[in-house]
């Protein structure tokens, strides 16, 4: 299995989660939102735009950790991939 997981290590879910997966053996593409410009701009696009990250946006929280797994298909739960 193979993730794309949007966060930032500023975030103890996303912590959480990056350490769970790799004990596992779970192979993830971490795309670090704090590192630059352009990936957190691809995470504000996904952010704003999928119906997934509609209760965060009404509390005006950031919603990470975000799983994207093979299918394509995003989840803010990111236990619920194990």
């Amino acid at each position: 299995m193979k993730l794309t997981v949007y966060g930032t290590r500023n975030c103890p879910d996303t912590v959480a989660a990056l350490a769970e997966y790799e004990k596992r053996g779970i192979t993830v593409d971490f795309r670090d939102i704090d590192a630059d410009i352009a990936t957190l701009k691809e995470f504000l696009t996904l952010r704003d735009t999928e119906d997934v990250f509609a209760p965060v946006r009404e509390r005006h929280g950031v919603g990470v950790p975000c799983v994207i797994k093979e299918d394509g298909t995003l989840t803010l739960d990111w236990e619920s991939v194990l």
